[in-house]
């Protein structure tokens, strides 16, 4: 019966925000989960939505944006409350464009400690064992207001 209730929140989520953006928005009464620097993370009736929220760089993420992206995944993991998750960029220009090559250095994305990080690869991992939509598991859904970089994770991908 959830999975019902998940599918129709989804395609009606869909359905009415391709009407017209403003009106889903303002219908909606999304409320701050925890507040970011680089990612906006709300909730509304067993929705959550994870909003890349850098859209002065097309979205894309740096190292601070993927630890963010990986705590507001756990805490979805574990919410109860939690049906759907929502992963979405700000703007209409681009979801993601992928690394912030403002930070790119030799071994990686350079962090604000000066390290040279990978860690997107977290999120994907976090994304590939969130669990089954069967059953009780939770939905994902990206949700792509323009261009994005990705990569295709199947099942039986490892990283």
């Amino acid at each position: 019966m959830r999975n019902i209730l998940v599918y129709k929140q989804i395609v009606d989520l869909v359905v009415f925000s391709k009407k017209n953006t403003n009106k889903w928005n303002k219908k909606r009464h999304w409320k701050v989960l925890k507040t970011y620097k680089d990612i906006r993370f709300e909730i509304w009736n067993h929705i959550a939505k994870i909003t890349i929220n850098r859209p002065e760089v097309h979205n894309a993420f740096r190292p601070t944006t993927t630890f963010e992206i990986a705590e507001a995944l756990d805490i979805c993991r574990e919410n109860q409350d939690v049906y759907t998750i929502i992963l979405t960029g700000e703007g209409d220009k681009a979801f993601c464009s992928g690394g912030d090559q403002q930070v790119k250095g030799e071994g990686g994305y350079i962090d604000e400690q000066g390290i040279p990080r990978l860690n997107v690869l977290d999120v994907q991992r976090k994304i590939r064992s969130m669990p089954n939509r069967r059953g009780h598991g939770k939905w994902l859904v990206s949700w792509r207001g323009g261009p994005c970089a990705s990569r295709n994770l199947r099942p039986d991908d490892s990283i």
